[in-house]
């Protein structure tokens, strides 16, 4: 009998997470977690597999009715790995609930983003395992670019929930790789058993402070995407009202001589300039300034596969002029979607 059987799930929702060295952006996922409207249970999976690991009080949540529990998986990640698919199997044997919400730890969600998924599955044909949310948007905080995405048969795993019965078969698009979970996966479920529904609930923020993430939503020029720029955070604002603050904060880098700086928990943090051989931000931080001189001096010299030389975005400008604004920094690299 397997773990999805051996239990039977109980009414509610389980939001699975997956996170690791993105203090700034898992603040952010703690605040949207908790205060989501869906008055149900509730369960929240959070996989940490970064070293160290972040400390972050759960007290809020607990007294919220919030069940937290925590995963640690071994051994913790390392640039240039996508663990994606091993911590979502070690999440998914953890989920208590009848429906799995996969709350990405860098991504925007509404208040009622919970509550309106589980409204939609209600109006639904009997027999829907699988629901997710469209269009796919991605909003770069860094560069201040925005995209809207044709995804017309399936959703981004940050914007879809499925039924636990499905646990075996995501197990299984799991073992076979890390990329592209969400794309196999909606492959997989048959037509009767999926839907999609147009909303704007959730955002893909691309990036964020932290641990660097692999889909090339993250460094636009060399994603193919057709990128829109927004200067003024216009767009972001009407999208997420008030929350595009946090972000427009965040994305103020300090600098401290080559350094960049920021504040953690009232401390001030240093961030490592160095890049790796693919030119990725090494995005490595510590509040001690002799640990982060002792770290520069170790190699960055691990690197990823490359293949193809990547093809360049065209970005338009608030008037829909065509704007130089970012370049690909590393020829001959395929990065690969962690989302």
């Amino acid at each position: 009998m397997d773990a999805y059987n051996s239990r039977l799930g109980a009414a509610g929702a389980t939001l699975l997470t997956a996170t690791g060295l993105r203090p700034e952006a898992f603040a952010l996922c703690c605040n949207y977690v908790l205060r989501q409207t869906y008055t149900g249970a509730m369960q929240w999976v959070v996989v940490d597999d970064g070293h160290p690991r972040m400390d972050f009080s759960f007290d809020a949540h607990l007294a919220r009715g919030i069940d937290v529990t925590r995963i640690y998986p071994l051994p913790s990640w390392v640039p240039g790995q996508n663990t994606l698919a091993r911590n979502l199997v070690a999440g998914l044997r953890e989920a208590r609930h009848e429906w799995i919400f996969f709350i990405e730890d860098d991504e925007w969600y509404a208040p009622d983003y919970v509550e309106i998924q589980l409204r939609h599955l209600q109006q639904w044909q009997e027999g829907i395992l699988m629901l997710g949310e469209r269009p796919a948007v991605y909003y770069n905080v860094e560069k201040q670019l925005y995209a809207v995405l044709k995804n017309n048969i399936h959703a981004s795993l940050c914007q879809t929930v499925i039924h636990r019965s499905l646990g075996p078969l995501l197990e299984r698009v799991c073992q076979a790789g890390s990329d592209s979970i969400d794309i196999r996966l909606w492959q997989q479920v048959r037509a009767e058993q999926k839907g999609l529904h147009e909303g704007q609930r959730s955002l893909g923020i691309k990036g964020m402070p932290g641990r660097p993430g692999l889909g090339t939503g993250h460094r636009p020029a060399l994603s193919g995407i057709r990128w829109a720029y927004d200067g003024t955070w216009r767009y972001l604002e009407s999208v997420i009202g008030e929350d595009y603050l946090h972000y427009k904060a965040i994305s103020t880098k300090e600098m401290e001589g080559e350094f960049e700086i920021f504040f953690w928990q009232g401390q001030k943090r240093y961030r490592c300039n160095q890049k790796w051989a693919n030119g990725t931000p090494c995005s490595y931080d510590t509040f001690d300034y002799q640990t982060l001189l002792d770290h520069i001096k170790e190699p960055h010299g691990r690197s990823r596969k490359t293949k193809a030389a990547p093809v360049a975005s065209f970005i338009l400008g608030p008037d829909g002029e065509p704007l130089v604004h970012d370049t690909p920094e590393v020829p001959g690299v395929e990065f690969k979607d962690e989302d």
